[in-house]
């Protein structure tokens, strides 16, 4: 895999961020060339966490605690931790693939435990939106369907995908607009406000001038 690779050089997590909406298939892309050398117990685990999540999801959809749509290359373990997804990777290259139950920011992290200043490691990641072309292969396979077929069965996919993220914008749309009335209107208030309360100081210090010389017999 031809990359940008990143050199972890701490077992801290290496996260990027992807927004998606809701009800998307996701492809999470790793690459670790340097796992090789350690072999399945390089202690690399990809997870994946949404932005106010709390619970566990589980991979590719479906009821809580089935098995993963990792193509074999993972141990999954899921569905009763904090992340939405946790997979111990056991290869060099690969792809986690699950379903966005909800929309938002999307946090995806790769930890390498045996990673150190002496020991450093490079790490490819990215998500992309979507099924794979293996996805539409056996999908042609499995339900005999010609390319022509296949193509509208993609491009439907592709359709809905659409559909989704301009639905989500539209929300997000929404939600600036609704947030800039607010903030208008705080704008509006805010100097009457001010003002109200500049009055209220003069006409006490006025009251307690006044008070004052009257005291002191200067008026």
């Amino acid at each position: 895999m031809t990359a940008p690779y990143v050199i972890l050089k701490t077992p801290k997590p290496f996260c990027v961020s992807v927004e998606v909406p809701a009800d998307v298939p996701v492809r999470v892309l790793y690459s670790c060339p340097d796992l090789g050398e350690w072999g399945s117990d390089g202690g690399l685990r990809i997870t994946v966490d949404r932005e106010g999540q709390k619970g566990g999801w589980n991979v590719g959809g479906g009821k809580r605690g089935r098995q993963s749509k990792a193509r074999g290359l993972f141990n999954g373990k899921f569905g009763l931790d904090k992340s939405l997804v946790s997979e111990d990777a056991t290869k060099e290259d690969g792809q986690i693939a699950f379903r966005s139950h909800e929309a938002g920011v999307h946090k995806i992290c790769a930890t390498v435990l045996l990673a150190g200043p002496d020991r450093p490691v490079r790490m490819y990641l990215a998500a992309e939106t979507g099924e794979d072309s293996d996805h539409y292969e056996k999908l042609g396979i499995e339900g005999h369907l010609n390319g022509m077929q296949v193509e509208v069965v993609k491009l439907n996919d592709q359709m809905e995908e659409i559909l989704a993220e301009a639905d989500y914008m539209k929300g997000i749309e929404v939600e600036f607009h609704n947030q800039s009335i607010n903030m208008n209107s705080a704008s509006k208030w805010w100097p009457i406000i001010q003002i109200c309360i500049l009055i209220m100081m003069g006409v006490v210090q006025y009251v307690h001038l006044r008070t004052f010389f009257q005291k002191k017999k200067l008026v």
